[in-house]
């Protein structure tokens, strides 16, 4: 009895090793582009596609790669930022909000603190990697594979309707995440300082739908929380403060074409404004 409880033991154990353990994935090639966009779903809808010959990002010819992962790990994006390290660009525009919180209905997938959430979470990224192997070993593309191509490829250009995908009590209130950037975030920070790289922070908008759902202070929370991010990583932070409407979203955050045109044009002023430009 106690060497198949041991046995069981080992097994679960070696289980979760190979469940934390992603299916290998080729790096993102950010080369030849001078800007680099990372973040996630409101960056793939917020920044304009990086295929769109119509737009230059800060309006100065210099050319951007735009990738937006859908609920993205904060380590997936680390993982971004480094490869756009990698790839020498001269600036890197850097969503917060996946180091500042999690949806409500996203604290399963990344927040654990009890024993059943933990097991639930590693039968999820179990299922997830096996998925991933198996659709390798079949030449297919993994299911990162596939959020990084629309992260990338997802076109603009159309005012699309205000509409909510789902419940909003099911998404807010927000969940914080731990205030201190990880040591990974503060190497990569003195890495693009030592190679002369710029990173720049944004802070996405929400809609005033999605703003009533959020908790008394959440707002002011969010806000101080991603300038405190900044200040211990000693990066400028870009949060916008212009006045938004439903009608410049297609759902509870993610902006339509009217809202990009609106954060493009306050990106640009910002950056004008803050010298930027010229340094």
């Amino acid at each position: 009895m106690v060497l198949c409880w041991l046995a069981c033991a080992v097994m679960l154990a070696l289980m979760a090793g190979w469940a934390n353990k992603p299916a290998p994935r080729a790096p993102f090639d950010f080369s030849g582009a001078d800007i680099a966009v990372i973040g996630g779903s409101l960056t793939m809808y917020g920044i304009p596609a990086s295929d769109d010959g119509k737009v230059a990002l800060l309006a100065d010819g210099r050319s951007h790669v735009r990738v937006g992962l859908s609920d993205p790990l904060p380590e997936e994006i680390e993982d971004l930022v480094e490869q756009a390290l990698d790839g020498k660009v001269q600036t890197i525009l850097l969503e917060v909000r996946p180091f500042i919180f999690v949806l409500r209905n996203q604290q399963d997938r990344q927040l654990c603190n009890d024993l059943l959430c933990e097991s639930l979470l590693g039968i999820r990224r179990l299922r997830n990697n096996f998925r991933d192997w198996y659709r390798g070993l079949l030449g297919r593309p993994s299911n990162y594979a596939m959020r990084l191509k629309r992260g990338t490829e997802f076109p603009i250009g159309l005012d699309e309707p205000f509409t909510v995908q789902e419940p909003l009590e099911q998404v807010y209130p927000v969940i914080f995440l731990e205030r201190e950037p990880s040591q990974r975030m503060q190497d990569l920070v003195r890495r693009a300082t030592e190679q002369e790289t710029r990173i720049i922070l944004y802070q996405p908008p929400r809609s005033p739908m999605a703003q009533a759902y959020l908790e008394l202070g959440q707002n002011a929370e969010i806000s101080n929380r991603s300038a405190y991010y900044a200040r211990r990583l000693q990066l400028p932070l870009f949060d916008p403060d212009i006045e938004w409407s439903n009608d410049d979203f297609v759902d509870r955050a993610h902006l339509g074409a009217s809202g990009r045109a609106k954060l493009v044009a306050a990106l640009r002023q910002w950056w004008a404004d803050t010298g930027m430009s010229a340094s």
